[in-house]
């Protein structure tokens, strides 16, 4: 069996030689489960036994460093977040709206002031 991560336009696929990570999908446990296929965006997916992801789709933060080892231990609350998605998929690049306020000096007539003075 070949071992290819499911995420949308990656191609990376388990081998001896490399130290990339894959994960099983947690399928026995449901809310974390919803959460991994929410977040990867693929219409109608169910995962099985087979299916991985690489760990390239998690953060570093995903992982943490067992006291008096080297080894990295994937966490199990983590979600994978890094994909390569088109812009269409993409969330929105929402920033906050700016107010711009005015103020007026003593010297600045108000347009009120003009209309009305004359």
């Amino acid at each position: 069996m070949v071992i290819s991560c499911s995420a949308f336009n990656c191609t990376k696929r388990w081998s001896k030689e490399s130290d990339l990570p894959f994960h099983r999908f947690p399928l026995k446990h449901a809310e974390p489960l919803k959460k991994w296929i929410t977040s990867m965006k693929w219409k109608d997916f169910n995962p099985t036994s087979c299916s991985f992801l690489c760990g390239n789709l998690f953060r570093q933060d995903d992982y943490v460093v067992s006291p008096g080892t080297w080894k990295k231990r994937f966490r199990p609350e983590a979600v994978p977040s890094v994909f390569d998605f088109p812009a269409h998929l993409m969330p929105p690049n929402k920033q906050p709206r700016r107010h711009v306020v005015r103020i007026l000096s003593d010297n600045d007539a108000s347009p009120f002031e003009s209309a009305v003075g004359s």
